[in-house]
Order: C-alpha cells, then sequence, then structure tokens
C-alpha cells in the first residue's frame, strides 16, 4: 500500500493509504505500531509524500498526514516501549562517533533526520495555523515528554537541531512584525481621556504601522501563540539537559542575537500624538511569557 501511494502521485490514493494505516494504528488486535517492518513502511510513506519533491497535498489530506503521525506520538506517550520501533539512533546501533562534540557542534546541532523521521515530519508543521499546527506541536511536546524515559532519546535530541529551529523560527516570526509601530485604538475603545480630545487617528503607510492594523495583529498573535509553546516545551519537559539547552539557543539566538537588537526600534513617537512609553510588542510578550524562564 505504502509503495503504491509513494509512486502513485495521487492524492486520493496517497488520502486513501493514509487512512489505511491509520485504521491499523488504532487497531487494537494487533499490535502493528511496534512492529519494526510496519513502521518502517509508514516512514517511508510519510517521508515521501511530505518531502521538497512530492506533489502538493491539499488542506484535508495534509491535516490527516499531520493527524497520522500525532496518532504515533500518542501511542509512544502512552507506551513508552513503542518508541524503538520509530527511533533508530546511529549510537544505538554502534555508528555514531565516540569523540564527544565540542561547545560549536552542540550548540549547532547535528541534523539526525535518518534516526527519527517523525520528528521532523512534525518540526516541518509546527509553525502552521489551525488544527495541523495544533497536532504538529503536541505531537513534538510528546516526544520530548518521552525523552524523560529514554537516554538516548534524551541524548539525541540534545545534540539535534531542535533548540536551533525553535529559536530561529520564533525570530522569523518575530520578524514579521512591523519595524515601526504606533500605537493606536479602534473607534469604540478609546481611552476617555483621548475620547473628549481632539485625537486623531494616525495614518499607517509603507512604514508605520497601526497596532490596529488587522495584519499586525495576525503577525503578532501568531508569534505570541508560538511563545506559549515554548512554554508548553518547558512544562511538559523534564529532562535537565535537554531543557537547558533549549534555554541556551533562546537567550542566544532570540533574546541576544535579535530581540535586543531589534527592541530599540519597534516603536516610533507618532508626530502629534501622546509619546509611547512602552513598545506593544514588549508588554505583550511579557504578558506572554508565564514561565520564570523566559522572563
Amino acid at each position: 500500500m505504502a509503495k503504491i501511494a509513494t509512486s502513485s502521485s495521487n492524492e486520493w490514493i496517497i488520502k486513501e493509504a493514509v487512512l489505511f494505516f491509520a485504521s491499523l494504528i488504532e487497531s487494537e488486535e494487533e499490535a502493528f505500531v511496534e512492529n519494526d517492518a510496519f513502521a518502517a513502511s509508514l516512514t517511508n510513506l510519510l517521508v515521501r509524500i511530505t518531502g521538497a519533491n512530492s506533489i502538493r497535498l491539499g488542506a484535508d489530506t495534509e491535516a490527516r498526514v499531520v493527524e497520522l503521525a500525532f496518532n504515533i506520538t500518542t501511542k509512544i506517550r502512552l507506551d513508552p516501549e513503542v518508541l524503538a520501533a520509530w527511533f533508530k539512533s546511529q549510537q544505538q546501533n554502534g555508528s555514531s562517533e565516540s569523540r564527544q562534540l565540542d561547545h560549536r557542534e552542540k550548540f549547532a546541532g547535528r541534523t539526525q533526520k535518518q534516526d527519527f523521521p517523525l520528528f521532523y515530519l512534525l518540526m516541518d508543521y509546527i509553525h502552521h495555523e489551525g488544527k495541523v499546527g495544533d497536532f504538529a506541536r503536541t505531537g513534538l511536546l510528546y516526544i520530548i515528554e518521552a525523552a524523560s524515559s529514554s537516554v538516548l532519546l534524551e541524548q539525541w535530541i540534545v545534540e539535534s537541531d531542535l533548540s536551533t529551529l525553535m529559536a530561529t523560527g520564533l525570530g522569523a516570526l518575530y520578524s514579521q512584525l512591523s519595524r515601526k509601530l504606533v500605537i493606536d485604538y479602534p473607534p469604540n475603545e478609546l481611552p476617555p481621556i483621548l475620547a473628549f480630545s481632539d485625537y486623531q487617528h494616525p495614518k499607517s503607510n509603507y512604514e508605520i504601522v497601526s497596532s490596529c492594523a488587522v495584519q499586525f495583529q495576525s503577525h503578532l498573535d501568531t508569534f505570541l501563540s508560538h511563545l506559549l509553546f515554548w512554554q508548553d516545551v518547558l512544562n511538559h519537559c523534564r529532562s535537565v539537559e535537554v531543557k537547558s539547552t533549549l534555554l541556551e539557543h533562546f537567550q542566544v539566538i532570540f533574546l541576544q542575537q535579535l530581540l535586543y537588537v531589534c527592541f530599540p526600534r519597534r516603536a516610533v513617537r507618532p508626530p502629534t500624538h501622546t509619546p509611547l512609553d512602552t513598545p506593544l510588542c514588549w508588554s505583550r510578550l511579557m504578558w506572554t511569557a508565564a514561565h520564570p524562564s523566559l522572563c
């Protein structure tokens, strides 16, 4: 079934194959999800249909694919022994280098997609909106939780580029926010002191964006939702080493290299309106970042 779907380049056949595998995973009569041959066949299908050279899947089929990957992580969460069928560490197979990683290699991370393709499939979708992103982020949380009961997985996550991808992804979402922002209020939500004055709403242009703009609010909400995902990861992660690696990358890549550098330019003082004491982005970020390690 997997070979037919991957060679067909037909979305209907691919979708039917995904639904077929999903029914097998949910089957309680046979332990398909623990079978190495089943895991290898399904992994090959998922990698082939989501790869760079695959056909473009429709929204519904794509959601089914990510949901299938999520269902596998749910099985891993319920039974840690299932992990062995889906995670094949090079170190476990005796083919990894014996030397210790230096600090630079450890920080950058070493791509090991062939060890755990399911993990990277979910990583590719964590920044998506809707249920696709929800499935991907929750599935990734379940895998990170599993690191507390697997030393090999814990070390693999530390040496992988998870932390780099998460930190740069958060930085990319932050970079979508306007470089110059002017604080404004919807007409029906003006503070009384402005409502009874001659206040005029500032005009936006290609350079200066109003804080009420729909596009800006959409980008801000997306950025804050992924900041919450960071907090969920830290809250669910019981591995001290994984958590410290994540926080190190958050501090260096996001805080030091991006946020601290961009912060002074994130707001401009409108020439004829009330001065800005604290940029909106910063205040919203601090309200959202409830985890003490991120504040």
